[in-house]
């Protein structure tokens, strides 16, 4: 009844923020499991994942390092069945969120590796999602790992040369590895 009225209800959400604020820390695990519950049970209730990254934005010092890990691996499922922005985005925030708290070097390489991995999962099974393919876009620009992904964007290719997504992350890539990285951009900037 509840997933109900929530379901495409701004006023709802807004009224459950006002009542949030003045839990106790030791309920807000609570809140948390309540959203989480929704999201599983109506994965495109954009305002429930609205909430969930305002909530988690808003208490994430509250939260362990082991909360972020446990959501990230809630929104991995979600990811792996269907297209949706919102997980997406959040999925992003929460990456971003956990380096922050421990953004060294192996670090990077290790989300590297787990995004890349994640969205290859979710691109063998639909290699034309737009989301997968922005969301490694991201990951490149945030983390790097541009010489990997040229040899990712080549393998799709070669089994689907019409692939559009595929060529753009393809000429994007080429495009930072020989600018940026190959030092051609320094190069052309300094005539």
């Amino acid at each position: 009844m509840v997933a109900g009225i929530l379901r495409q209800n701004n006023i709802a959400w807004s009224f459950r923020k006002s009542l949030v604020v003045i839990l106790p820390a030791a309920s807000r695990y609570k809140e948390l499991k309540f959203v989480r519950g929704i999201l599983e049970n109506d994965p495109t209730n954009s305002l429930a994942w609205l909430y969930l990254v305002w909530f988690v934005r808003m208490y994430v010092k509250d939260f362990l390092i082991d909360t972020i890990d446990t959501e990230l691996r809630d929104v991995t499922d979600v990811l792996k069945c269907r297209d949706n922005m919102h997980a997406w985005c959040y999925r992003q925030w929460l990456v971003a969120e956990k380096h922050q708290n421990g953004g060294d070097f192996q670090s990077a390489v290790s989300i590297i590796r787990e995004e890349c991995n994640l969205t290859g999962q979710v691109l063998a099974d639909d290699v034309k999602n737009i989301y997968a393919w922005s969301h490694r876009k991201w990951t490149m620009e945030r983390f790097g790992g541009w010489k990997d992904e040229l040899m990712f964007c080549q393998q799709v290719l070669e089994n689907d040369i019409r692939n559009t997504l595929a060529w753009n992350q393809f000429y994007y890539n080429t495009l930072v590895v020989t600018l940026y990285i190959g030092g051609v951009f320094e190069k052309l900037t300094t005539f």
